[in-house]
């Protein structure tokens, strides 16, 4: 049972980077029911996070990751999400020591390295999100979302050429994956 929620935790992080918010939504009350039923407290705490955060309650996503965290200090899921709701709430100092610990609490996978990017993307320091987000593809080479945010730094730092080049890669990595995503790519590509 514990492999099974451990899976949904990263299915629910693969449907976020793909905006499958509803998908993500049901993997996460699956999550959370099956806690319950189940009786484990750290994985009710952690999959009713994931459902506020989904619901853009990060404030109360917080609570729920304490209790989470309390259980297990060095969860590195939880501890990547307390990164994301500090990040949402304006927290991006707080937010990038959050993103530091999952990092050094599980440091082989990449969706820590994309959201630490993501955090430094909100601070404008883009030259060094590039780092996290090339980081982010040695672990999965055609994430979608590490090819994107690239090119949203090279847009930014006044490099088309660079810019477009990860787009369109991005676009070609999530063909027929996720309707969403190309409309955002597409975006992109015609603020170029």
């Amino acid at each position: 049972m514990i492999k099974k929620l451990e899976d949904l935790r990263r299915q629910i992080d693969k449907s976020l980077s793909l905006f499958r918010f509803r998908e993500a939504q049901r993997l996460a009350q699956k999550g959370l029911n099956i806690a319950k039923k189940e009786k484990l407290p750290f994985f009710e705490y952690y999959f009713k996070a994931q459902v506020l955060i989904i619901e853009q309650e990060y404030k109360k996503a917080i609570f729920y990751l304490n209790l989470a965290l309390k259980e297990r200090p060095q969860d590195s899921f939880s501890l990547n999400d307390k990164g994301i709701c500090l990040a949402e709430s304006g927290k991006l100092r707080e937010a990038l020591t959050y993103f530091d610990k999952a990092i050094k609490s599980f440091p082989g996978y990449g969706g820590f390295y994309q959201n630490k990017g993501w955090a430094l993307t909100l601070k404008k320091d883009y030259k060094k999100a590039l780092g996290y987000f090339y980081k982010a593809l040695e672990f999965e080479p055609e994430a979608c979302e590490s090819l994107f945010s690239i090119g949203f730094c090279f847009e930014n730092l006044s490099e088309p050429k660079k810019a477009k080049i990860y787009y369109l890669r991005a676009l070609k990595s999530v063909k027929g994956r996720s309707r969403l995503a190309q409309i955002k790519i597409t975006q992109a590509l015609k603020r170029l």
